[in-house]
């Protein structure tokens, strides 16, 4: 269950349609997919009017029995890598 959905046949096809390597992460378990996260290019604009390249991070999510395991943090360390 992903959040809240059983995921179809057609949600998996897609979602592999979508993924892209430098924005999409995930952890495994040998073979077992335990966490992913995703990063969205985003415009964050300041005070005075202009406007910077910022990462808006989404759709994490980590399976229960790999809860406290490290998995998120290694997520947005990668996140944070790429993004700087």
């Amino acid at each position: 269950m992903v959040y809240g959905r059983h995921p179809s046949e057609t949600y998996f096809r897609q979602a592999n349609e979508r993924f892209d390597e430098q924005r999409d992460i995930a952890a495994f378990d040998g073979e077992t997919l335990v966490a992913s996260s995703v990063i969205h290019n985003l415009q964050l604009t300041v005070p005075g009017g202009t406007a910077y390249p910022a990462g808006g991070v989404t759709n994490v999510a980590v399976m229960p029995t790999h809860r406290r395991r490290g998995a998120l943090t290694g997520l947005m360390r990668d996140h944070l890598t790429r993004l700087h």
